[in-house]
């Protein structure tokens, strides 16, 4: 189930063992975790290169940079809210470097 809001896409997903495959972000993604626990694998978009694992416990807010890909693990089903900004211009934007890949600048 998906809510849409203009350009705001929020998905509750279930996760349960492990991901089948890498997923390849295109734009900033915010992630909630809303119950148990999930073990991320986050590597270098192009290159596969690994570069963190995360561990989200409920309460946790991560944003997933628009150029990694990741792969989820949860001992038991979790809960996890995902945020998207679907406006159809961002992946050529932050390819571009338009916008930086990080949505954060510390």
């Amino acid at each position: 189930m998906t809510s849409v809001c203009q350009q705001s896409l929020f998905c509750p997903t279930t996760e349960e063992f492990v991901l089948p495959v890498f997923h390849g972000n295109d734009r900033v993604e915010w992630f909630l975790q809303l119950s148990d626990q999930i073990i991320w694998d986050i590597a270098d978009k192009d290159t596969g290169e690994p570069r963190a694992r995360i561990t989200m416990n409920p309460g946790d807010v991560a944003a997933m940079p628009a150029d990694i890909r990741h792969k989820g693990f949860s001992q038991k089903r979790s809960m996890l809210l995902v945020w998207e900004n679907a406006t159809p211009d961002l992946p050529k934007r932050y390819e571009s470097g338009e916008l930086p890949a990080n949505p954060i600048q510390f």
